[in-house]
């Protein structure tokens, strides 16, 4: 009967001693886990700063770009309303001088 009760109680401690790795074992296998979620977090965290940082100098090069043409376009305004000062002051002069031919042949 002691012998039964040695090898039942050697058989238990077996079993728990299995339990035990087993239960290390899945503990490894869930620590493994946690690592590999955690790693590809960071990548997709990582993935997001990149795509916002491309979007910032996308947003600030297109910003860049339209103060650029605003610039050109203030400049060809600029030059054209300079042309046509320049036009309006030859008419007035080529005007005065005809008026003074007119009054000269008369």
């Amino acid at each position: 009967l002691a012998e039964a009760e040695a090898t039942r109680a050697a058989a238990e401690v077996e079993a728990v001693a299995r339990a035990v790795v087993e239960a290390e074992k899945v503990a490894q296998q869930a620590a493994e886990a946690e690592a590999r979620a955690a790693a590809a977090i960071d990548g997709e965290k990582a993935q997001a700063q990149r795509a916002q940082a491309e979007a910032d100098a996308a947003a600030k090069a297109q910003l860049a770009e339209s103060k650029g043409l605003c610039e050109s376009a203030r400049s060809s305004a600029a030059r054209l309303v300079a042309t046509a000062e320049e036009d309006e002051a030859k008419a007035e002069v080529d005007e005065a001088a005809a008026a003074a031919a007119a009054k000269t042949a008369a």
